[in-house]
């Protein structure tokens, strides 16, 4: 539910939101030109892979089964918008969540789609170091605002450890499992990291 001021388009209305929280969908980060200044050509791909909107239907229909429960359906009322193709009202209305990762793929020297390596390394560079979500190879299950911090604290400490990945993994853990407790912290580790591991 989204609460609202009076003067919203929202107001008086509750809104159950459907989220793909684990999207298949990939998209491309290329330059425009070989211009520093000129900004790079972004385009996200959106449920360019059918799964994302599989997804999004199935739990559109989820949604649909809570609000018809009662007490829930007393409070809320009938649903305002129907659509006959849904497919169609998703590719049309979607919005995503502010939290693109992984432009910058890890992997060894030999990866031709490797941007850096697992302590964040530009491949090919000296002396330059990605040290934000870019580096995470898996979008978490949750907002990418802590995690940006720990992943560009735990790479600035990474040059002095002689393992690179589980510098990654293990600084990650540990700066999240001091603020969320162990169980959290594990999920969202292994879930931003469980690729750089492999």
């Amino acid at each position: 539910p989204v609460a609202a001021p009076e003067h919203s388009l929202l107001a008086g209305r509750t809104i159950l939101a459907v989220g793909a929280m684990e999207p298949r969908s990939r998209g491309r980060l290329t330059l425009a030109s070989a211009d520093p200044d000129a900004a790079p050509v972004m385009d996200h791909g959106y449920l360019s892979d059918s799964h994302d909107v599989t997804v999004l239907l199935e739990g559109i229909e989820r949604a649909r089964e809570l609000a018809a429960t009662e007490p829930l359906r007393a409070l809320i009322g009938e649903e305002l918008v129907h659509h006959d193709d849904l497919e169609h009202a998703i590719r049309r209305t979607h919005v995503h969540y502010y939290h693109p990762v992984g432009t910058c793929a890890l992997g060894p020297d030999n990866d031709p789609f490797a941007v850096c390596d697992a302590r964040g390394r530009v491949h090919g560079l000296d002396r330059i170091v990605v040290a934000d979500c870019s580096l995470m190879p898996v979008l978490p299950r949750a907002n990418t605002n802590v995690p940006a911090v720990v992943v560009g604290g735990t790479t600035s400490s990474c040059p002095h450890q002689t393992s690179s990945v589980g510098c990654l993994i293990d600084g990650y853990l540990a700066t999240i499992s001091g603020q969320f407790g162990g169980t959290i912290a594990r999920a969202v580790a292994m879930s931003a990291c469980r690729a750089a591991a492999s």
